[in-house]
């Protein structure tokens, strides 16, 4: 994919929306247009473009721009909260951007950060020159923010030697750093740990849903709270006023009742996870701890894995920040604020526990390409019920009502003796009933004397989904087999080990020869806590794995390709390609032809 084709609309799964491009372009020639989802990608005028090619050389996303000014940094990780809790409460976290905004607005500096638009039902980025005003950009907003023309107020403040702050998401930063082209002294930048982002379409009309509703005019609508359940237990909640006949009540609604919400970050584990974002998002090359800011700031969580002494009462209420320090630059401005912020040191292998860092693809679910085709065919609440809650009723100020007092009455009980030493034994009951489960799935099944029998077990007890015409032979361990996909016509050998703890799938006429190894899931050496790390592994049609090869996590193997006997399979197989050796290389080519032969269906009883 060139960069060209992506400025025709080809491909969206490039572009973040910075307007880089837009910006750098001297001819004018192109524009920011806004698609059927709402969200904004350039056009190009052809009239006008002197394919001079300054676009392709600026956008953030190509990898061959650069936007880290100090490479040589390495950078200093802490968990940190602002000492005053009154500082944080209006805050998404821990009030870390407040005190540094602060701080630059008492340099008679400029703060540029996202202001939520009521009467636009948008977002937007904005410049704070005013301390009184700063309340105008806290608070999360998952919409995407339009720039607009902050890019070049940023550059005339810098020129005039102004301290500029500017915060954004990594892309929007990256996209700041593109158009200025140089490094500024004076200019400070802070990302923020992104989850994506999603359309202002979905927020405008779960907006008038709401005020539908409830009968009245939104004001102060805000996506965070620790109104009414503290910052480690609540998670999201919509909350806003609402105004009707001159009276005021203030609402709160759990990520879990709001469409957008649920929607956006996936409340239920496996249901609408991450199913409005826009397209880059699921490929973001941004979620890693190598950023191109001076600093970065958002939840941190995973906490309490590595650190779960510092979440206090106090602390789960009010919320504990992430905090990167990437340069000198940030380092000497975290320096000159630290005297209002309580932290402490951690790593980065204790960092990436925040899910947002792992730097792994999301894979787009199908269900978004429906919510956003409907967005505009069908009334908000008829999406919401056939959509987002199917089969649920998710509408109901008495089942909010009853969520809250229930996880207020949950926070109580987790601090009871009693419910300490209940949890205990949970665990080891739960390690019996798992070993158990091992005992049956890889020590009894894979020795029962019928094939037969051992596919029906796997199928309708342990949920593997496997298609017809499978000859499977004895002594397979299995793991996960939830996630494995078998699709039928293959033979697979004995003491062959299918690994789908993070995804399987073995396509039509697949051979899998005897003492062959499948991992999706792996260590990562190079972590200081040995973490798993891993890919899901697809075995092509036709193909034909030889005994004693490996194939390691995130490997695909092509239609027809081969895979030599002890090879070890480190990367993606071409189809119709043998591969051999340690690690796996090309040795030859197998012929091209449409494979149709059944292997699957002979007589192998047991």
């Amino acid at each position: 994919m060139t960069y060209q084709s992506f400025l025709f609309g080809k491909d969206k799964t490039f572009c973040s929306g910075c307007r880089a491009c837009e910006f750098v372009c001297p001819h004018n020639a192109i524009q920011m247009n806004e698609d059927n989802e709402g969200f904004l990608y350039p056009s190009i005028d052809s009239a006008k473009c002197t394919e001079c090619r300054l676009c392709e050389n600026i956008c953030p996303m190509n990898q061959k721009n650069k936007i880290k000014e100090d490479i040589t940094f390495e950078p200093e990780v802490y968990g940190a909260w602002a000492k005053e809790n009154k500082v944080t409460v209006d805050c998404a976290t821990a009030g870390i951007c407040t005190i540094i905004s602060e701080y630059v607005l008492e340099q008679n500096g400029v703060v540029f950060g996202v202001q939520l638009n009521e009467e636009k039902k948008s977002t937007e980025h904005i410049a704070i020159t005013d301390i009184e005003d700063l309340y105008l950009i806290k608070n999360s907003k998952y919409i995407q923010s339009d720039v607009g023309k902050t890019f070049q107020e940023c550059k005339k403040y810098l020129e005039n030697n102004k301290l500029v702050l500017y915060t954004g998401t990594p892309c929007q930063i990256a996209g700041l750093k593109a158009f200025l082209k140089k490094n500024y002294v004076n200019l400070i930048t802070i990302d923020i740990i992104c989850h994506g982002v999603f359309s202002k379409k979905i927020f405008q009309k779960e907006f008038q849903y709401l005020e539908e509703k409830y009968g009245g005019k939104i004001k102060d609508f805000r996506f965070r709270s620790k109104k009414e359940l503290g910052w480690f237990s609540g998670g999201g909640i919509v909350n806003f006023n609402i105004v009707r006949n001159n009276k005021c009540k203030h609402i709160e609604i759990p990520a879990k009742f709001s469409p957008m919400y649920h929607a956006f970050i996936g409340i239920n584990p496996g249901e609408n996870v991450y199913s409005t974002l826009r397209p880059v998002c699921y490929n973001c090359k941004f979620r890693t701890l190598d950023r191109g800011s001076d600093i970065m700031v958002g939840d941190f969580w995973g906490i309490n894995k590595f650190h779960n002494d510092k979440l206090t009462a106090e602390r789960r209420k009010y919320g504990i920040s992430l905090v990167s320090v990437n340069t000198q630059k940030g380092k000497d401005l975290f320096s000159k604020v630290e005297n209002k912020i309580e932290y402490f040191e951690t790593t980065k292998e204790k960092a990436t526990q925040q899910p947002d860092l792992l730097g792994e693809r999301r894979k787009m679910p199908n269900k978004r390409f429906e919510i956003y085709d409907k967005l505009d065919k069908i009334e908000y609440e008829e999406l919401k019920d056939s959509l987002i809650f199917p089969n649920r009723n998710y509408d109901n100020d008495k089942s909010i009502h009853n969520f809250f007092q229930n996880k207020k009455l949950y926070e109580l009980k987790q601090r009871l003796p009693i419910i300490k030493l209940f949890r205990k034994f949970k665990r080891i009951f739960y390690v019996w009933v798992k070993s158990l489960y091992e005992l049956f799935l890889n020590d009894l099944l894979p020795v029962i004397p019928s094939r037969h029998l051992r596919l029906f077990c796997l199928r309708n007890v342990f949920k593997a989904k496997i298609g017809k015409n499978v000859a499977m032979y004895r002594k397979i361990e299995f793991r996960n087999p939830e996630d494995l996909i078998i699709e039928g016509n293959n033979s697979i050998g004995l003491n062959v080990m299918l690994d789908s703890r993070n995804g399987l799938i073995v396509k039509c006429g697949a051979v899998i020869s005897s003492h062959v190894l499948i991992w999706t899931l792996h260590h990562d050496y190079n972590s200081s806590d040995f973490r798993m790390v891993g890919a899901p592994v697809e075995i092509g049609e036709y193909t034909w794995i030889c005994s004693r090869a490996i194939i390691l996590p995130g490997v695909k193997i092509g239609k027809g390709a081969v895979v030599a006997a002890g090879a070890v399979v480190t990367k993606d197989v071409e189809p119709f390609t043998v591969v051999g050796g340690v690690p796996a290389k090309k040795i030859g080519m197998r012929k091209e032809m449409d494979y149709n032969y059944l292997i699957g269906s002979g007589f192998h009883i047991i």
